[in-house]
């Protein structure tokens, strides 16, 4: 790789060990990695895992994941393996606090939301507000977390400044901040073209405007993960500084591993932790922990319970108890503006009554289950992709070729004799909805996700 001179003398005030070879790192090829998910994969793949996080595993080849239908039931996420650390900072974090109520201020496309998700799920509480300023990157985070599976998510389409107008309210900010990406050359060689040392300055002064609006909506004792993908100390541990130089947090060592070549950087009091494309299988990435104090701020208000959510009849939450698993004295099904029905945990309702009379924009909420016509239950895609489908509703396995015709909306004759509604599955996991009539296959696959590729015959 070609680097302009301007970003040699850059790095080369960075204080990076062994910068020949950091450089010459950026001409071999980067590592491909995948997530699985625990609750929808239970073979652990025979590969190298992450060393930093237990469902994070390294691919010998970059297969064609837009044709594989495994990725499409969400049984893995493709995610950088550098980012997947957060892992690690987050079960310290979970060991400190019960149930928390976790925001990922800026999180699409959702590598970082769906870790979270997951490891919510296996802790057995907590919520995760999951957000992106950008509409159209919103609606993928939202699809992205509905194919985890789980119901303890919001989805929210708002800017930082709309957040910063909330009280004192979340145990955990994680704040992937926009960056200028220079952890990404080596995996987008056009991201060097966008460099330059004025873009670096400008995305300081937007970080710390973004850390200023978290910094107000955070509870004592809470917690700011901070990360970029990026090296240098102006847009990373400069920055924690700043936020620190308040007098209201304290940094905290995640004490890696020194095996794991991940380098521990110290500036004054404040830590932070760089992976570096020479020392580490992954791309460059940048993360910190600071824990606020727990004197800041007294006498938090409880929330109260939500009227934004309708309730369901009893007479069709009788029809839905034969779609959906789940205990009714943990979960509520209520429905939206638009009669969309949403499974979540009970506790959610108050956070999102907070959110909407706040102005925060609200694309999701827990599971979308799906909506009447009438006395009839349509059930929505994500119903296909959540653990909690009821195990009785008919499903019918479909093979490679088969799933790959189901998701580009094909013609093809499944195995079955059933009619009516019915779950395609692939491996044992829901990839869409179909129905069954007089010999013909209705696909309910949404338009937006047929795959347009072509198929190798």
């Amino acid at each position: 790789m070609i680097f302009p001179p301007e970003f040699i003398a850059h790095i080369g005030q960075q204080n990076i060990p062994n910068l020949d070879e950091f450089l010459a790192a950026h001409d071999v090829k980067s590592p491909t990695s995948i997530r699985i998910n625990p609750y929808k994969s239970p073979l652990i793949p025979k590969q190298e895992q992450v060393p930093w996080c237990k469902w994070g595993f390294y691919l010998d080849e970059r297969p064609v994941f837009t044709l594989d239908p495994s990725f499409h039931s969400g049984s893995y996420y493709v995610q950088e393996a550098s980012s997947m650390a957060v892992q690690f900072a987050l079960d310290f974090i979970f060991n400190d606090i019960k149930n928390p109520l976790i925001l990922d201020i800026s999180a699409a496309p959702g590598g970082k939301s769906t870790l979270i998700s997951a490891m919510i799920a296996e802790k057995g509480d907590g919520t995760l507000i999951s957000n992106d300023i950008i509409t159209s990157r919103a609606y993928v985070l939202k699809y992205n977390l509905a194919k985890e599976g789980h119901a303890h998510t919001i989805v929210t389409n708002a800017s930082p400044e709309s957040y910063a107008k909330l009280p004192p309210l979340f145990d955990v900010i994680l704040l992937d901040a926009p960056c200028s990406g220079e952890g990404m050359f080596r995996k987008e060689e056009n991201a060097i073209l966008h460099w330059s040392r004025e873009n670096v300055a400008s995305c300081s002064i937007r970080q710390r405007r973004i850390l200023n609006d978290v910094d107000t909506i955070l509870l004592p004792g809470g917690y700011l993960i901070y990360s970029t993908c990026t090296y240098n100390e102006l847009e990373n541990i400069d920055n924690l500084l700043y936020i620190q130089s308040k007098g209201e947090y304290e940094s905290v060592p995640l004490n890696f591993p020194m095996s794991w070549n991940i380098e521990e950087i110290k500036k004054q009091d404040v830590y932070g932790y760089r992976f570096l494309p020479h020392k580490v299988k992954g791309e460059g990435f940048f993360l910190a922990v600071l824990r606020k104090k727990r004197n800041h701020i007294d006498n938090i208000k409880p929330l109260k319970t939500t009227t934004v959510l309708n309730a369901v009849p009893s007479d069709k939450k009788k029809i839905l108890s034969e779609w959906v698993n789940f205990d009714d004295s943990e979960f509520e099904i209520k429905t939206d503006k638009v009669e969309n029905l949403h499974l979540y945990p009970s506790d959610i309702e108050p956070i999102v009554e907070h959110l909407s009379k706040s102005g925060i924009p609200i694309i999701d909420v827990g599971t979308t289950l799906g909506k009447f016509n009438k006395d009839v239950f349509i059930p929505h895609h994500h119903l296909a992709l959540s653990i909690f489908t009821l195990s009785k509703i008919e499903k019918i396995e479909l093979n490679l070729k088969d799933a790959l015709l189901y998701l580009k909306r094909e013609i093809f004759e499944p195995m079955s004799e059933h009619k009516g509604w019915a779950m395609a599955t692939y491996e044992n996991n829901g990839i869409g909805w179909m129905k069954l009539v007089n010999g013909r296959v209705n696909n309910y696959l949404p338009k937006e996700l047929v795959i347009r590729m072509e198929i190798n015959k």
